[in-house]
């Protein structure tokens, strides 16, 4: 039995990563479809972005997210792009990267459910309305703010 113990460790702890990757997964399709079809991204991810908790709390779960885009969107250049373009995507990779550091994301304070915010209540304003103001856009993203519902419903054709 002694000899089977590490054995049945080590397919223990496989086991339950395997299964923590999933729910992690899932949660993450939760905050956006579009890492459906993307696990294959998923499983190749740089493992630190992967925290190692099973269930993520909104902060983990949103930093996590916004992490794994960031390394999506570092290494998927679109092709075609001419130099000023190429500078002002690694500007905003780089501001994004600082957001993400920071840890400070939108708070959800009328909904039961996910309800991603563009300002919320304290000023906050999610990844997409941080870049926005970060490069000068900060009456657009303010003005996005007034005319939609709180919660972020631009890309939904507000």
């Amino acid at each position: 039995m002694k000899n089977k113990l590490p054995a049945l460790l080590a397919c223990f702890l496989l086991l339950n990563a395997m299964l923590s990757a999933q729910i992690r997964f899932e949660q993450l399709t939760e905050v956006n479809p579009f890492w459906q079809g993307k696990e294959s991204f998923f499983r190749h991810a740089d493992k630190s972005a992967l925290l190692a908790s099973t269930i993520l709390t909104e902060q983990q779960l949103v930093a996590t997210h916004l992490r794994l885009v960031w390394q999506y969107l570092t290494g998927n250049v679109p092709e075609g792009l001419k130099t000023a373009q190429l500078k002002n995507r690694e500007n905003c990779l780089s501001i994004l990267d600082g957001y993400i550091q920071t840890g400070i994301f939108p708070k959800n304070l009328y909904h039961a459910k996910r309800t991603p915010y563009f300002i919320d209540d304290f000023g906050t304003a999610c990844a997409v309305g941080y870049l926005i103001i970060q490069t000068g856009g900060k009456s657009i993203a303010e003005g996005a703010a007034a005319i939609c519902p709180p919660y972020f419903m631009i890309l939904r054709g507000c």
